[in-house]
């Protein structure tokens, strides 16, 4: 583990990162908290994402892990990332984010203020659109202007959210839940530049042919 201005970072780095410094490696930004304040911090980041821990092992990335409670705090992850770049073969050309439930929303958050330097983003835990402030509950709301900035650059993002937290599925096909669900991923569409749909053909949905389809609410 390191320090940045009185915060932990941690950094997981294969062994061919020291014994082959001239290969350049890909690194994985984790939004996960591991300061101080929380003894047992470093183990729940491992924990959560040991699968990624494997790869390290294998010697196909680097893994950072660091997160904060405000955007703005957030941003000293870019600093964070500098300096690892200086100890370490990281390809900055594949900066890559992740993170999960509201740090899913931090992440998604560093990636609108630093999209020149990231190469992909995957959200986890997270809802299927981008829900409008008028009607989030998340700390981060994500504006129309954020998302008129999103349409402006081209960003790989996966998203990866579970039934239990679909809006499309838990609320009444007339209900205001659902239409403000419909309107959310109108929004990430918008966002994304991707082929619009409207309300008719979002809520046709519930009545596919294909089970995954009336499971997960979308096509």
């Amino acid at each position: 583990s390191q320090d940045k201005n009185g915060e932990r970072w941690l950094t997981l780095a294969p062994q061919s990162a020291y014994e082959a410094p001239e290969k350049k490696l890909p690194v994985m930004l984790i939004f996960q908290e591991v300061g101080i304040s929380n003894p047992f911090s470093t183990l729940i980041a491992l924990s959560c994402y040991y699968e990624y821990c494997d790869l390290v092992a294998q010697g196909q990335l680097i893994c950072i892990f660091f997160a904060l409670e405000t955007p703005d705090d957030n941003d000293l992850f870019m600093d964070i990332l500098e300096d690892a770049a200086q100890r370490l073969p990281i390809d900055q050309r594949r900066v890559y984010l992740t993170g999960h439930s509201h740090n899913g929303h931090f992440a998604a958050e560093f990636m609108r203020r630093h999209h020149q330097k990231v190469a992909a983003v995957a959200t986890l835990g997270n809802a299927h659109g981008l829900l409008a402030p008028g009607y989030s509950d998340e700390v981060l709301k994500v504006t129309d202007e954020m998302v008129e900035l999103m349409s402006s650059f081209d960003m790989p993002l996966i998203n990866i959210n579970a039934i239990t937290e679909n809006a499309f599925i838990n609320y009444n096909i007339d209900s205001q839940g659902y239409h403000n669900a419909v309107e959310s991923w109108q929004r990430r569409l918008k966002a994304f530049n991707c082929p619009m749909k409207t309300y008719e053909e979002i809520s046709a949905t519930r009545k596919s042919a294909e089970l995954a389809t009336r499971i997960i609410g979308l096509r």
